[in-house]
């Protein structure tokens, strides 16, 4: 039996652990087809997005997400909320649009190494598609080579302070208004932001995203949406996934690597 409170609960806890920050102090996104929403529409409640993410695969349906996101929604469908038949992925500019499409999802996994515990190392999730028609899924983007970031550090391109080193950011999420802040609730439309680099270890890619210095990010219900960096042709590199952040959308964002080896052997693990 649906338990309505218990489930808006756990929508929070979701929101508040993820703090998958929304775009901020970005624009409407009509380029990176390859991002997605994940949408919940069940009986009994208005659908909703939960978080974002990337097709990173069209002939198997891989989609790449936060771990904490696949999580939340296999909760909710053990726990009876809803069933798998009530989980999609958007990859249109707007979710609510009339016309756009939405396509069902197979099943949902997250690293096994995932603890759920701070600072969220392993926050990796993959969701596999199952369109009506294969041509219903866009372009996929590039997923980053192993030890791409690290080369990225060691050839110097990561010096220079946050204003002058850029990464993409592209999501579904909320949005603030100034001032002061103000979360506004997600609209439904895909947006996109720079953001600067702070600091790489082996599991996380730091980014500020202070407005005041001219920089966007990540909000809730961008959990799981990329993170890009672009090369020096011009083409976009995945590079990591938006995990967490200052809860005030006004920092600091933390993102996930998905360039290391381990993120790498879980997609190919979860593709199979």
């Amino acid at each position: 039996m649906r338990n309505p409170l218990l489930f808006t609960v756990s929508l929070c806890v979701l929101i508040l652990a993820g703090t998958g920050l929304a775009i901020t102090n970005g624009t409407l996104d009509t380029t990176h087809d390859s991002v997605g929403a994940i949408i919940i529409d069940a009986s009994g409640y208005d659908p909703f997005i939960v978080c974002s993410g990337t097709l990173i695969d069209d002939e198997d349906g891989v989609f790449l997400t936060a771990a904490h996101c696949s999580i939340a929604v296999n909760s909710w469908i053990a726990a009876g909320f809803f069933t798998i038949d009530d989980v999609y992925v958007c990859f249109d500019e707007d979710v609510w649009a009339t016309g756009a499409t939405w396509i069902p999802v197979s099943s949902l996994e997250a690293h096994p190494d995932y603890t759920g515990k701070r600072p969220l190392d392993y926050d990796v999730g993959v969701l596999i598609l199952d369109p009506d028609d294969p041509d219903d899924l866009p372009a996929p983007a590039t997923l980053a080579a192993e030890g791409y970031l690290d080369d990225l550090k060691d050839d110097g391109e990561l010096k220079g302070g946050p204003k002058t080193v850029l990464f993409t950011v592209v999501g579904y999420g909320t949005q603030l208004a100034f001032p002061p802040p103000k979360v506004i609730p997600t609209d439904g439309k895909r947006r996109v932001t720079q953001t600067g680099y702070l600091a790489l270890n082996k599991q996380h890619l730091t980014l500020l995203q202070n407005q005041a210095a001219g920089l966007g990010g990540t909000g809730y219900g961008d959990s799981g949406g990329p993170t890009f960096w672009t090369d020096g042709d011009g083409d976009e590199h995945l590079v990591a996934v938006t995990s967490w952040g200052d809860p005030k959308l006004v920092a600091t964002g933390i993102t996930q690597r998905v360039d290391i080896e381990t993120a790498h052997e879980f997609v190919e693990d979860a593709s199979d």
